[in-house]
């Protein structure tokens, strides 16, 4: 009977980018996109919380941080109707990729390799012998 789910897209940072500053900005996003699809959610509970067992504190938008291997993760979560998940998405990512674009402190990150020559400059360089 409850007709939302909770839905989260993961949004990794790189560890240069200014996280507070991004973290701030997507929750803005997230708040101001899902607002209305919370305080219904918030409404739906009121009227049958016995019927649902459905025990939710807070219904409202978040992001939280967490730190994977490429960077500073910020989740947003939010509850959404399950045929508007993929739209929601949508328009959550768009606003975000314009953060991103329009932010120099913020960039995403993705898995890079990094080689650090520690001494090793010899047996790297190329040579006239090796083909």
């Amino acid at each position: 009977e409850f007709l939302y789910l909770w839905n989260e897209i993961p949004i990794v940072l790189t560890f240069e980018s200014d996280w507070r500053k991004a973290k701030a900005m997507f929750m803005s996003i997230v708040q101001e996109a899902t607002e209305a699809t919370s305080q219904r959610a918030r409404e739906s509970l009121k009227r049958r919380p016995s019927r649902m067992l459905i025990s939710y504190g807070t219904v409202t938008a978040t992001v939280y941080t967490s730190v994977v291997d490429q960077g500073v993760c910020l989740t947003m979560r939010f509850l959404t109707e399950p045929r508007r998940r993929r739209g929601v998405q949508e328009t959550l990512w768009e606003a975000v990729l314009s953060v991103v674009d329009k932010e120099a402190d913020i960039d995403l990150a993705y898995p890079t390799t990094r080689i650090v020559n520690a001494g090793l400059a010899p047996l790297l360089a190329p040579t006239s012998d090796r083909g």
